[in-house]
């Protein structure tokens, strides 16, 4: 996995997530995503992955 694609990647706790594309002014509209019955999701504005492990810790995944 590339250092971008790490970059991109989040590890939640939950299946329901927002995203604002982090950038403050220059993110993008916060959305919320549901991931129902599978184990990630991936926002349409940034590419960000969200991937659902509830045994983790939240936040980015680690190298």
């Amino acid at each position: 996995m590339s250092d971008s694609q790490i970059d991109k990647l989040e590890i939640v706790t939950t299946k329901r997530v927002s995203c604002n594309g982090g950038g403050g002014a220059l993110g993008h509209p916060l959305i919320y995503m549901d991931m129902g019955s599978d184990k990630s999701v991936r926002c349409k504005y940034c590419d960000r992955l969200f991937k659902f492990n509830p045994k983790a810790s939240a936040g980015k995944a680690s190298s």
